[in-house]
């Protein structure tokens, strides 16, 4: 895929800086309209939405384990514990 819409990071302690890295340079590539960060040690996820300008906040949207996890780029949402159903943290 040339241009994705939506980039999701999945956060553990032992990347905290690859992702940060990625998280900086994904925010350069024009078609992305969504950057998610899932975290691997609490049910929680951030999201940076690029407004309707085209300009992204500076603080992400924080779900937490009662929040919805919603991506209007792709159509897609679903209860945030869902996506942590296996794991253990719900």
């Amino acid at each position: 895929m040339h241009e994705p819409l939506a980039l999701v990071e999945i956060l553990s302690p032992t990347n905290l800086s690859k992702t940060r890295v990625n998280m900086r340079a994904s925010r350069t590539i024009t078609g992305v309209q969504e950057i998610v960060v899932v975290h691997s040690m609490a049910s929680v996820a951030k999201i940076l939405r690029r407004g309707a300008d085209g300009i992204r906040p500076q603080r992400p949207e924080v779900i937490d384990a009662g929040g919805e996890l919603r991506l209007d780029s792709i159509g897609f949402v679903a209860p945030l514990r869902d996506v942590y159903r296996t794991s253990g943290l719900t």
